[in-house]
């Protein structure tokens, strides 16, 4: 049955518990991608011994149509065959070769990047990054705070990396940090959430107070 439904592309979209038994109904992988009609649905009688009954309806479409976003088909073509011959540094110019060799519309250079990215993630899997890496790219992405720096560019003062489980990070802009100057502005709150949420990690910000109301983050 797992063998048939993978040969058909199709996933289990519901189950119904009928009277006379378990109808179990498939839609194709790509129906919301591609907007393909094909669907299947098994039906096994509440009889003891009995075997499920496979049935069709409508038909494929995802060998022909196209994607609703994204590169056309022929532009996939040519990334996943360029997978294949050659990796590392001048993918994307030997893509666009291929497809003006054919006559084909080449993608724009962001659409091109976000493909070839995704198909070396896809065959060689997610790169593997120290904390120490981190550190180096985010010293050359973001500079330190000095008097010269705009009023509105991004800037990291403070980036650690004590191990290889343990990176400590903190961005600011000069405004933020003049908040501070203010009066009664004692409470720095820094927000590090939607990336790590993300991620699956949990960040919770915790503030204690006392019995004289003194309150500590």
């Amino acid at each position: 049955m797992k063998e048939e439904l993978m040969q058909k592309g199709v996933h289990r979209r519901r189950t119904k518990e009928l009277k006379s038994g378990v109808k179990v109904e498939y839609e194709c992988s790509y129906k919301k991608k591609l907007q393909c009609d094909y669907q299947m649905y098994s039906f096994t009688a509440n009889v003891e011994g009995a075997s499920f009954e496979l049935y069709e309806s409508g038909g494929h479409v995802c060998q022909s149509a196209e994607f609703r976003h994204g590169l056309k088909r022929e532009q996939r073509t040519a990334v996943d065959l360029t997978m294949e011959l050659r990796s590392g540094t001048g993918t994307s110019t030997f893509v666009c070769d291929l497809l003006k060799a054919r006559n084909d519309a080449v993608p724009e250079k962001k659409q091109l990047t976000n493909a070839l990215a995704y198909a070396k993630r896809k065959k060689a899997g997610p790169p593997v990054r120290s904390t120490a890496d981190f550190r180096e790219t985010i010293s050359s992405y973001f500079s330190p705070l000095t008097p010269d720096v705009g009023l509105d560019e991004v800037v990291c003062p403070v980036v650690e990396a004590d191990s290889a489980e343990r990176l400590f990070a903190f961005f600011t802009t000069r405004p933020l940090l003049l908040n501070l100057s203010h009066a009664e502005a004692d409470v720095l709150q820094t927000d590090g959430t939607y990336k790590l949420i993300y991620e699956g990690n949990t960040v919770l910000t915790l503030a204690v107070s006392d019995k004289v109301r003194d309150c500590t983050q």
